[in-house]
């Protein structure tokens, strides 16, 4: 199970993961953070390791259009 939280406070984001991997009844403390800044963004995943691996290691998301709202942005352009 993972464990990701955030706040947001007069235009500052914190967050913060833990270091953690189950499989079963088996806990382990990992290297890899769950939580980082990729370009523009501050992304937490859970789950797959390879997945966050590639979101941090290989993911390059287009430029967000001026006249673009984040709604439209994250629904279209960032996938």
């Amino acid at each position: 199970m993972t464990c990701i939280a955030a706040v947001a406070q007069d235009g500052v984001v914190t967050m913060g993961g833990d270091s953690g991997s189950s499989h079963g009844d088996t806990i382990r403390v990992v290297l890899d953070e769950k939580v980082f800044i990729n370009e523009a963004f501050l992304i937490g995943f859970c789950s797959s390791f390879r997945v966050g691996q590639l979101l941090r290691y290989s993911f390059f998301p287009e430029k967000q259009h001026p006249q673009q709202d984040v709604w439209d942005y994250m629904n279209t352009t960032f996938t």
